[in-house]
């Protein structure tokens, strides 16, 4: 699970950090280097190793969540508004970032998030919650091609028919 509050531990490093997650699940002592810089390199962060979270920027941070948890090699990671507390920038960074990773690993991703932007780009399904009680509201197979463009009217057209669909759940007009 990846939160949007950089969920890591302050008062160890990175490589700390990764190897932490490695060691509760029972990784031998002797593999847990090897594997955590190997993680760390995919995330672009092997020169940071011995760095501490608060030297590290909102993006670096969230990177090494997600090193951790790739670390692990789990078959589904839940991404809770991951990149809510970067900045528009970095946020399209990490969003890029993720979608390789996820092309070479293969893991599914399941991300929450209300940036409706960022489901339609990085998402082949969008499922939309009505509000309380939350349930599903309607569910949206993104066929676009990848590698995809943000600005791919097929996604723009996609994100506006969203939109719509919050502003009448709020009955704004």
């Amino acid at each position: 699970m990846i939160f949007q509050d950089y969920a890591v531990f302050p008062w160890m490093t990175v490589l700390q950090n990764v190897t932490f997650t490695l060691k509760l699940r029972g990784i031998p002592r002797g593999d847990r280097e090897a594997r955590a810089m190997h993680h760390l390199n995919r995330v672009g962060l092997a020169a940071f190793k011995n760095k501490y979270p608060s030297q590290l920027s909102g993006g670096m941070r969230q990177r090494l969540a997600l090193a951790r948890a790739l670390s692990v090699e789990p078959k589904i990671i839940l991404m809770d508004e991951p990149f809510a507390a970067v900045d528009s920038l970095t946020r399209e960074r990490l969003q890029d970032d993720l979608l390789a990773l996820w092309q070479s690993s293969g893991v599914t991703i399941v991300l929450v998030t209300h940036d409706v932007e960022e489901a339609v780009y990085l998402s082949d399904e969008v499922i939309v919650f009505s509000p309380s009680p939350g349930s599903i509201r309607n569910r949206f197979n993104i066929t676009t091609p990848r590698p995809r463009r943000r600005s791919e009217p097929e996604l723009i057209e996609l994100q506006e028919r969203i939109g719509k669909l919050f502003k009448y759940d709020a009955g704004i007009s």
